[in-house]
């Protein structure tokens, strides 16, 4: 949650208006409960979604995260119609089944650094090459897994993105 790609992107969007909640995930720094590996994670980000609609049942909803975050992301609401965009910044795609989002129509946004040591970029650029839908990849050259000093690029590029 506070990750600086994380904070760069609330920055970003709050700078054009846009409404962004960050949340940890359960056992996350002082949150409640405890890791389980996907099952539990995936239930918070259906309720950070509610949470929001709730509260703003008109709005256009991109629902995204950084690395095990942008996982979650993608596998939870990938074919939610509540959701119209999805991204995902730093993804582990080698590290988890990401079948599950092949089908999905929603435009996609993936930044991932040439040097991730959790996901080789190419793995990344072949994953992206199948799936439906407008895809849009963006490689970070230089960046590793971690983005530093990329904050101020992930931020404009997510906010454009969500602003289509």
């Amino acid at each position: 949650m506070d990750n600086p790609a994380v904070l760069a992107v609330t920055e970003a969007l709050g700078e054009r208006g846009v409404a962004a909640l960050r949340f940890n995930f359960r056992g996350v720094g002082a949150s409640e409960g405890s890791y389980s590996g996907n099952l539990a994670e995936t239930e918070d980000a259906l309720a950070a979604v509610a949470f929001v609609r709730d509260r703003l049942p008109a709005a256009v909803l991109a629902l995204g995260g950084y690395s095990f975050g942008a996982m979650i992301a993608l596998l939870a609401r990938h074919d939610d119609p509540q959701i119209d965009r999805l991204f995902a910044i730093a993804l582990p795609a080698t590290m988890f089944d990401m079948s599950p989002i092949v089908s999905s129509t929603k435009p996609k946004l993936f930044l991932l650094g040439d040097r991730d040591a959790y996901c080789p970029y190419p793995a990344l650029e072949s994953l992206v090459a199948t799936l439906a839908g407008e895809n849009e990849l963006v490689k970070l050259a230089g960046a590793d897994h971690f983005l530093f000093g990329f904050g101020e690029e992930i931020g404009r590029r997510v906010a454009e993105f969500v602003g289509r």
